[in-house]
């Protein structure tokens, strides 16, 4: 549906492009994407089409989400850049409002990062 909704706001794609999403949706919609593809002028059934390559490259992405855990309780969500330390994403966290409220003394807190998913901060009641 990602891929449909942002095809939506384009003007227009190629024809490659529109083969393609017919594949792609072939197995959820097979009865329309068999009559589209037809109408495409292809000879075979789309059944028997080469499934689309993909880019490895493509689907990588520099930025992502980690979770804030405070004492074990997701509090927060930060996107953060592959290039950011961890002493930079520990800065950022520490000045949102959402921590602020838990975590009043750095001092008295314990960080566990684990790189690309969850910064634990943990507390000493």
């Amino acid at each position: 549906m990602e891929l449909v909704n942002s095809i939506q706001k384009e003007k227009e794609i190629s024809q490659e492009q529109y083969k393609i999403l017919l594949q792609l949706l072939h197995p959820f919609a097979p009865h329309i994407t068999e009559q589209l593809w037809n109408e495409l002028g292809q000879k075979d059934s789309i059944y028997k089409s080469v499934w689309p390559k993909y880019d490895e490259e493509k689907t990588k992405s520099s930025i992502f989400e980690i979770g804030i855990l405070i004492d074990g309780k997701l509090r927060e969500r930060v996107e953060v850049s592959e290039d950011e330390s961890e002493d930079e994403i520990k800065e950022r966290v520490l000045e949102l409002e959402k921590v602020k409220i838990y975590v009043e003394d750095e001092k008295n807190a314990k960080f566990v990062y684990v790189p690309g998913r969850v910064l634990n901060i943990v507390t000493k009641k």
